[in-house]
């Protein structure tokens, strides 16, 4: 039987929303259950990293259809939906940086990409932009939803999550081995391809061109979905 909170509401979350209640529960609340309008707006950094990964969409659309981009005819397509998609009042936070820095750091993280994975005969996707939809605990309580960057089959038993990230840092083994996003997708991926026996989860950190991979193990993964349903129940 569905249960439903306070407000009436049976709500189908995701990472983002989660973390949106532990940072600010009050928030939360405002912008998903009263959605109360919050004047939140667009940063320079977030813009980027959008143009940045539908040019990786493209690629890999492009890819699955045989027709294979060279890296300025990327760089040209990125400019391209920059400059359809660009606004003024998006705002630059940090001082002395201009859009122009930024539109410049996409390029470095399209190049970046394309020359460590060209040709991308070890990338090739069965899911680009795949949504999911994961049900905890098989009772439709407790519903989770995403988008996983790119979903790769490596092997008959063997399958890849890539996550790209335009951060200006690196973050610690420590704390990619504790990101609970990619823990969820895996989740997914294993209930929808009951065969995999090993999924990698890998974070492409495209400003540095560097990788960052972690494996879950059976348990590790239930006590990620005990937490996430501990945390719901919390919420609702």
């Amino acid at each position: 039987m569905k249960r439903y909170n306070f407000y009436g509401v049976h709500m189908i979350y995701s990472h983002s929303r989660l973390k949106c209640f532990e940072q600010c529960p009050k928030k939360f609340e405002f912008k998903y259950i009263q959605k109360v309008p919050i004047p939140e707006k667009e940063g320079i950094e977030g813009f980027m990293g959008k143009k940045v990964h539908e040019t990786f969409e493209k690629l890999f659309i492009d890819l699955q259809h045989t027709k294979k981009n060279s890296l300025s005819e990327l760089i040209d397509y990125y400019e391209k939906i920059w400059k359809e998609s660009w606004k003024d009042e998006i705002a630059i936070n940090k001082e002395g940086l201009t859009k122009e820095h930024y539109f410049e750091l996409g390029k470095k993280c399209i190049t970046n990409f394309y020359e460590k994975n060209a040709p991308f005969d070890k990338l090739k996707p069965i899911g680009i932009e795949q949504k999911i939809t994961l049900d905890l605990n098989g009772d439709g309580n407790y519903k989770l939803t995403g988008y996983i960057d790119l979903l790769v089959q490596a092997g008959k038993n063997h399958f890849q999550i890539h996550d790209y990230k335009t951060f200006s840092r690196l973050p610690e083994q420590a704390k990619i081995e504790k990101d609970e996003q990619l823990a969820i997708y895996q989740m997914w991926v294993q209930h929808e391809f009951p065969e995999a026996k090993k999924v990698d989860l890998i974070w492409h950190y495209v400003v540095f061109q560097r990788e960052g991979i972690s494996h879950r193990t059976q348990k590790q993964l239930e006590q990620t979905k005990k937490r996430l349903i501990a945390l719901i129940n919390r919420i609702e």
